[in-house]
């Protein structure tokens, strides 16, 4: 069977799917169907079905199996010259590549999605918007084994959550609630560059599509992430008092004594408000002091606070504005968790676990 090799720029889609966790998840199929002039590309994984349908004329049927990444990879490399596949075997002008004979039995599970996705009406249709933003808060998903490995939509707001360090909210355009994407979601459609996804809302999955007309379908899955602005777990970080400093200064400071801190425990470091200024040391292991200006609450003065250097500059990076306003709770306690970050753009807000404080005697 002839074919060009553009025929098969969906497979860096495909390839994003790949997984160990099957014998054939990190291999795609094609089947073509004479009779109909059809030609589909499948693939199945834990996280995803993908597949992508093209018309041709061809007098046989045929279905071939080979690995994705290690075809994909040798496309890329060719001219874009016609290619033949016989069997197990790419050959492009006198270059021939055989691959292992491969057994494939997905053809029923690929046909039960197509007549889902293409046949069947969803229980609703949604338009993710703003899904650039995904950029900004997908480090701080949580992981599989934690059940939160997913970007939350609650009421138009994108959340994540790693349960120890760090939580995010960002505020977005859709009118979305209480919807989850996959992980596996967001690396698609950063691949794909797109800055909104038409998603098809069904019982089990939700599919979507993607460059070059690729359907993805997407197991959905139970997760345990919380909607962040419910009362009761927004009273954990949303605090009275605050203190607003500089961006640039704070985060000049935090690069510097992350230096030093680097060695520290959780490169942990000690903040510290006191006389209009904000004192940040390294205290484990090589000792360091920077100073920043700023103005907070009267409430926070001589109160001081455990955080994870790495992780505080990281934050404050990620804001727009020019300052930074951090809500903190004035006791040293077991009930102080967490304080949260804004800037003066109020577009997102992130929360970062405090380190306990040490226990005196």
């Amino acid at each position: 069977m002839i074919f060009k090799k553009s025929d098969f720029s969906f497979l860096d889609v495909f390839a994003l799917c790949v997984d160990n966790k099957g014998l054939t998840n990190d291999k795609f199929q094609i089947i073509g169907d004479s009779k109909i002039g059809e030609i589909v590309f499948s693939q199945m994984s834990n996280g995803a079905m993908v597949y992508k349908v093209i018309t041709s004329s061809f007098t046989e049927d045929f279905r071939f199996v080979f690995p994705t990444i290690q075809f994909n990879s040798i496309l890329k490399s060719i001219p874009d010259d016609s290619i033949e596949i016989d069997k197990n075997i790419l050959i492009f002008k006198k270059s021939k590549y055989e691959f292992p004979v491969i057994p494939f039995d997905g053809e029923s599970d690929i046909n039960f999605y197509r007549e889902l996705i293409e046949k069947s009406s969803p229980n609703k249709e949604i338009e993710l918007k703003e899904i650039d933003k995904f950029a900004v808060i997908k480090n701080y998903m949580g992981t599989e084994d934690q059940s939160l490995d997913t970007i939350g939509v609650f009421d138009g707001n994108y959340m994540t959550s790693n349960k120890t360090s760090v939580s995010s909210i960002i505020k977005s355009i859709s009118e979305i609630d209480n919807f989850f994407v996959s992980k596996l979601t967001t690396i698609i459609s950063s691949a794909c560059k797109t800055s909104s996804l038409v998603v098809k809302d069904f019982d089990k999955v939700y599919s979507f599509e993607c460059d070059s007309s690729v359907v993805v379908v997407v197991p959905k899955k139970k997760y345990i992430l919380p909607n962040l602005l419910d009362d009761r777990i927004k009273s954990a970080y949303d605090h009275p008092y605050s203190a607003v400093i500089s961006k640039t200064d704070f985060n000049d400071a935090l690069k510097r004594i992350s230096i030093v801190s680097s060695t520290n425990v959780d490169s942990r470091v000690h903040l510290t408000f006191k006389d209009k200024q904000l004192i940040i040391e390294s205290k484990d292991s090589n000792y360091a002091i920077e100073y920043v200006n700023g103005d907070y609450s009267k409430e926070l003065e001589n109160h001081y606070l455990i955080v994870s250097a790495k992780e505080f500059s990281n934050i404050i990076s990620s804001f727009a504005g020019n300052t930074v306003t951090i809500k903190v709770k004035n006791t040293q306690d077991k009930d102080n968790k967490a304080i949260s970050f804004t800037d003066e753009k109020n577009e997102r807000t992130f929360v970062l676990c405090l380190y306990p404080y040490p226990v005196v005697k």
